[in-house]
């Protein structure tokens, strides 16, 4: 039998446990209240169940409302240690969610346009060819064949400007001949070789919005860099959370479950006119649902991107962006400008300058070229096409 001086400091127990247990006190010392409730409790019981005492002593019936007071503030931080970790779950995935910046899915935008405009513009070149060819080979199989090879004419024009009769009208009908025999060939010749001067011209039109594709996809892969780093940090915080509340949800789901039964426990003790035996029995029997303290943690949110992508005029991009393209059997996209590699890793591994650091950079940019300017030192680095400011 507890001693009166035993059952006071059980009380005072109980308050210092009351005021020590709140949800920033942690689980430790909700355990180790857990514990001590748990035994006096069930101690009680034993003697309850085995009749030792018919009346239970006033100091014991106080300290059992104490230990009450304690399992009730015992589940209600219980639940807020869990909606406070539930929270944090979901800002963290919020966080991970947040890092698909809306301003990459514009340069993504951006760049598929200029791919489209590239890609159109090679097929028209491929056209250009084919239709080249077909004109020059009409014009040289012409050229070539019995009618015009065979009999050019032979008389002279090199008397354009005599002033004899005779040889005038020698010349005027060599210029009739002539102009019959050119007739028919000149205009395939003149198709020949104006389409020819056409394709170089496309050669050069096609340079160009490949150039602004390049510039774009620079861009692009710059932000997607920024897009994967903050990513990459957002999921190992959320990884490292969710470890820390995986440790304790258990615990917590145990503590909770001791509490209610403590609880229903000191009710049978405490009640008047009750059958205490009966009263305990349902209390051992007593289904707790604990699923309302089950984290969800839901899934990652998926990548707005792929982060293991290949990098702009690397050999799989080339590869994929133009050697895979049917066109390019027949013809050649120029040579890749790869991006500014100092600039991109300043851009996408540096941290943010501050006004006491190197610089400030900044970076301004259009759908065809872009720059990076140091503030501090007037430097800049530009590319993209050279026509639109890179």
């Amino acid at each position: 039998r507890f001693t009166k001086a035993r059952t006071q400091a059980a009380v005072q127990a109980a308050v210092g446990l009351l005021q020590g247990s709140s949800s920033v006190a942690g689980l430790d010392s909700q355990q180790q209240g857990v514990k001590a409730l748990e035994a006096f409790v069930m101690k009680q019981v034993d003697k309850a169940l085995s009749n030792v005492e018919s009346a239970m002593p006033e100091d014991t019936l106080a300290s059992l409302k104490a230990f009450k007071n304690y399992t009730k503030a015992l589940q209600d931080d219980i639940l807020k240690l869990h909606t406070s970790d539930q929270s944090d779950i979901d800002l963290d995935l919020a966080d991970i969610k947040n890092c698909a910046d809306t301003g990459l899915e514009a340069k993504r935008s951006t760049m598929e346009a200029l791919r489209n405009e590239h890609q159109a513009c090679r097929e028209q070149q491929v056209s250009m060819i084919d239709m080249t060819k077909s004109k020059c080979e009409v014009y040289n199989r012409t050229r070539k064949s019995d009618r015009f090879a065979g009999a050019p004419p032979t008389c002279s024009l090199a008397k354009v400007a005599t002033d004899s009769p005779d040889a005038l009208e020698a010349f005027e009908e060599c210029l009739t001949k002539t102009y019959k025999w050119t007739a028919e060939l000149e205009p395939l010749r003149e198709a020949c070789y104006t389409a020819r001067e056409e394709l170089q011209d496309q050669l050069q039109e096609c340079n160009e919005p490949q150039a602004r594709f390049e510039s774009s996809a620079c861009l692009f892969a710059t932000k997607q860099d920024d897009v994967c780093v903050c990513r990459e940090r957002a999921i190992d915080h959320f990884e490292a959370r969710r470890k820390s509340v995986l440790a304790g949800e258990s615990t917590r789901q145990q503590i909770y479950k001791t509490a209610v039964q403590m609880d229903c426990h000191i009710d049978a003790l405490v009640s008047d006119g009750t059958d205490a035996h009966e009263a305990i029995q349902t209390c051992k029997d007593l289904p707790i649902d604990v699923s309302h303290l089950e984290i969800a943690f839901g899934p990652v949110p998926e990548a707005a991107v792929v982060c293991s992508s290949a990098l702009p005029c690397s050999e799989s991009w080339v590869s994929h962006e133009y050697e895979s393209k049917a066109w390019h059997s027949q013809v050649r996209a120029a040579v890749c400008a790869a991006c500014d590699t100092n600039v991109a890793s300043t851009l996408t591994t540096t941290p943010a300058p501050t006004p006491t650091s190197a610089g400030v950079i900044a970076v301004y940019s259009n759908p065809h070229a872009f720059m990076a300017l140091n503030k501090k030192t007037g430097k800049a680095k530009c590319w993209g096409s050279s026509g639109s400011g890179g």
